[in-house]
């Protein structure tokens, strides 16, 4: 068996960008390992002509459920955590009757912000 050495980089250095992302969650959305889901919107606007827009908003239909998503490159910050809850709440206001979870995504956590909200 061979071991090898590995380094930490990040998608940026390797020459990926947040749209590369979205589509590689969206070619095989069990990469996140929230089960067999669906990818139902991508780029769902919530507030028009402002930028607001849920980057993807999964379905999982043996469990009713829907995954609010929100994607960024780097460290966290209290926007996108802000923001993912916003549209959490949104899409429940929408749904009321199926079970939501808020989900983010993001390179550097540093511990900060790894709440996940279900109802």
């Amino acid at each position: 068996m061979d071991i090898i050495e590995s380094t930490s980089t990040n998608l940026r250095a390797l020459g990926k960008d947040e749209a590369w992302l979205h589509n590689w969650i969206k070619e095989k959305p069990a990469r996140l390992g929230l089960g067999d889901i669906a990818i139902k919107h991508s780029e769902l606007i919530h507030y028009r002509n402002q930028g607001g827009r849920l980057d993807l908003l999964g379905y999982r239909g043996d469990s009713d459920t829907y995954y609010e998503i929100e994607v960024m490159l780097g460290e966290c910050d209290s926007d996108h955590g802000f923001r993912v809850l916003d549209y959490w709440a949104r899409e429940r206001a929408r749904n009321p009757n199926a079970k939501h979870v808020a989900v983010l995504i993001a390179e550097d956590l540093s511990g900060r912000y790894k709440t996940v909200i279900e109802t």
